[in-house]
């Protein structure tokens, strides 16, 4: 790799880092001016070596910079090292990493600046298949507010690259390398007319010519980079290019569209990169307010006006993010597809028209019946309902007797239509139903308050039916006859009731969905791991328990920064947040075993970091199997495609089946879905009207009916 040019070796390559990490070091141990404590050395560049200390002083962690010693008899390369110094002490911006002091050590310029644990834009991109347009719009906007702050000081970086911007998760993105930055307008003495400064690949159009340069420069160097996270590759460098090539290519401003290498790029972002990247330095911005403006714009305009936690949420894991799913080409289908669809409609339609004509032996429609008792309560258990002595038999109540098959029940006094809460029975008069059939015991979830699936009731013996709100049946909420032995309950509500067909009963309790879960989640419980431990084996099951981890003997500060990762290193995070407790609780659900390191840093009111505790190991073993049915996926409003990859989870008992359900065909069967360990997963087949996914999980004759609507892709 040459030094003056990073980007050379692969084609296309995102890996451009400027540093090389080396294992020992002299100096780690070593306490320089008498209060920062070298801890370890983080990377090696051209003109500088880069650690990690602690201040002894303040108490915060700090990364040091010390000028190679080769280095210090060149008055200019110590020159321009003073002057980061004094630039970027001149800046306080939460884009830009603060400088704290400078001084010399064994005759060695040391520059003292902020420590951030993240890692650069170079690496995420090379680390990353792909970074989705939005993403890439959060972080350019991120830079450009560094650059702002700047360029208002009358700053220019003059050196804006991938591989000097730092990102963290909880930090954010910050400018580093302010080496070879200078104030506009004036003579630094370091850099003459027709002299290139820079890094190649990275450079504007006048600075590879020599030209005066000022802060639209930096923008130019901000479009390549941005380029770089869109496409993953250079504008102007294909493999093989020597600089002299890549110099030539950006003086002409002769680069490849953005969208032809990453057709899933917008064109108002092309408009935006295309105008940063303008050769004339008059066409280009004007400023980086003005591209702050159209970036803003854009956001704004795909509803990310607020993205900062979304942005968070990609740092902390680039590889798997999905917050914001791409928009999906509907796919075309053949018009062979599209004439067959047609005919199976024509015959469909026939056969449901035949099958529900009247039936002059059967019951017409029963009205609607509603209960005086309340049906928004929740139990929190089901009920076992209450024997009810058979409708043949004489009962106390004369609500209760059954009309004959022909006749209309009417409402009694005690049931008002007035009364009613939105739900109404109906028997079918065919013994076609298209409803979702029930279990004798059944917990329905209820994910939407929009239109439902209708779900119903299946006996033998005797064909009368009654529903009530009470175990006891006194608060009869309809009664009636089926001499299919079915009944078809229609747009249900929170609520529990109970029924009786012929000679056997059932109950019906319906919650809602988030309800339910909040029920579950509140029945965990925390498993504290506290810093004195050490290093520990925990064993864990992450559907009764969650991590919680405790640093109570530390000193306080004004917050706490906790990170927990699968390595020592800390560059795989699995969680990190800025706290204001010594204790935090990690919601996660933990799908294998692992082993995981945790520290914690101490933070004073401008979040700079003070002390870091040692790191600290968990051997994590997972284990158990969650007591209460829950569906992991799909989610509602979930877009799913014709193969719907369903994930549930339960008692080892249990037993799971789905099915896509329509309310323009009939119910059709419950598919299996196999036990997988401590869940279950597999595939079921989306009809094409599909606008639920149901599943049913069932122990015995008591069941649980997770309604899910869904959106075709």
């Amino acid at each position: 790799m040459s030094k003056d040019d990073p980007f050379s070796g692969r084609p296309e390559d995102a890996g451009f880092e400027p540093t090389i990490v080396e294992p020992n070091d002299r100096l780690v141990g070593k306490t320089i001016a008498g209060r920062y404590s070298i801890l370890t050395r983080i990377a090696k560049g051209g003109t500088a070596v880069v650690y990690r200390a602690l201040d002894t002083t303040l108490n915060r962690e700090v990364a040091i910079k010390i000028l190679h010693e080769h280095l210090e008899n060149k008055h200019e390369v110590v020159e321009r090292f003073r002057k980061e110094a004094v630039l970027i002490a001149q800046l306080r911006h939460p884009n830009i990493l603060t400088v704290f002091d400078f001084l010399e050590y064994e005759g060695r310029a040391v520059l003292v600046v902020e420590y951030m644990p993240g890692i650069t834009l170079a690496t995420l991109v090379n680390g990353t298949d792909r970074i989705p347009e939005e993403i890439v719009l959060m972080i350019t906007l991120e830079i450009l507010k560094g650059l702002r702050a700047a360029h208002q000081k009358e700053i220019t970086h003059r050196d804006i690259k991938p591989a000097n911007v730092l990102v963290h998760s909880e930090l954010g993105i910050k400018i580093s390398d302010f080496g070879l930055a200078k104030i506009l307008d004036s003579d630094d003495g370091l850099t003459k007319e027709g002299i290139f400064v820079g890094t190649p690949s990275f450079s504007s159009p006048e600075q590879i010519e020599g030209k005066p340069v000022d802060h639209r420069s930096d923008l130019f160097s901000l479009g390549l980079t941005t380029y770089m996270l869109a496409t993953r590759s250079h504008a102007f460098k294909k493999k093989g290019d020597s600089t002299t090539t890549v110099w030539f290519k950006t003086v002409r401003g002769t680069f490849e569209a953005a969208r032809n290498r990453n057709p899933d790029l917008s064109a108002e972002f092309e408009l935006i990169l295309n105008k940063a990247l303008e050769v004339t330095v008059e066409k280009r911005y004007a400023s980086a307010e003005e591209m702050i403006k159209d970036v803003e714009a854009l956001l704004q305009k795909k509803g990310l006006a607020q993205y900062q936690l979304i942005l968070k949420t990609f740092l902390l894991d680039p590889k798997t993010f999905s917050a914001l799913p791409l928009s999906n080409q509907r796919k075309k289908l053949s018009r062979k597809y599209w004439i067959g669809l047609g005919i199976l409609s024509l015959v469909t339609a026939a056969a449901l028209y035949f099958f529900n004509q009247p039936n002059p032996n059967e019951s017409p429609d029963l009205a609607d019946f509603k209960s005086t008792a309340p049906l928004d309560s929740v139990l929190p258990k089901m009920e076992t309902p209450a024997a009810v002595p058979p409708s043949n038999t004489s009962e106390a109540s004369p609500e209760v007797s059954a009309p004959p098959l022909h006749e209309v029940q009417k409402p009694s006094k005690a049931h008002k239509k007035s009364d009613v809460e939105k739900v109404s029975l109906k028997p079918k008069g065919a013994e076609i139903s298209f409803a979702v059939p029930l279990n004798k015991k059944s917990l329905i979830l209820l994910s939407s308050d929009d239109a439902l699936p209708n779900f119903r009731v299946n006996w033998s013996g005797p064909p009368n039916f009654i529903l009530a709100s009470d175990p006891i049946f006194s608060k009869i909420v309809q009664k009636g006859q089926s001499k299919f032995h079915f009944w078809e309950i229609k747009d249900l509500r929170v609520g529990n009731f109970f029924w009786r067909g012929g000679t056997e009963t059932g109950q019906i309790e319906v919650q809602n969905l988030e309800t339910y879960r909040s029920k579950i989640k509140s029945a965990k419980r925390p498993v504290i791991v506290s810093s004195q431990f050490g290093d520990v084996d925990l064993e864990l099951n992450p559907w009764t328990q969650d991590l919680q981890l405790n640093w109570q003997a530390g000193p306080d500060a004004h917050s706490y920064r906790l990170e927990l990762s699968t390595n020592n290193r800390f560059s795989n995070l699995l969680f990190s947040t800025v706290a204001v407790t010594k204790s935090v609780t990690i919601e996660r659900l933990w799908d294998k075993s692992a082993t995981l390191f945790w520290r914690v840093a101490y933070l004073d009111e401008s979040r700079n970091v003070f002390l870091i505790d040692p790191v600290r190991k968990i051997n994590l073993v997972v284990k158990g199997r969650s007591p209460s049915f829950d569906l992991l996926s799909p989610q509602p409003g979930e877009s799913v495609g014709s193969d719907i990859d369903i994930k549930a989870i339960g008692p080892a008992k249990g037993v799971w089946g789905c099915a896509s359900v329509s309310d323009k065909t009939s119910f059709s069967k419950w598919e299996g879905i196999d036990p997988q360990n401590s869940v279950w997963a597999g595939k079921i087949l989306r009809s094409p009207d599909a606008k639920w996914i149901i599943c049913e999980a069932s122990i015995g004759n008591q069941a649980t009916y997770f309604t899910i609507p869904i959106r075709a892709q």
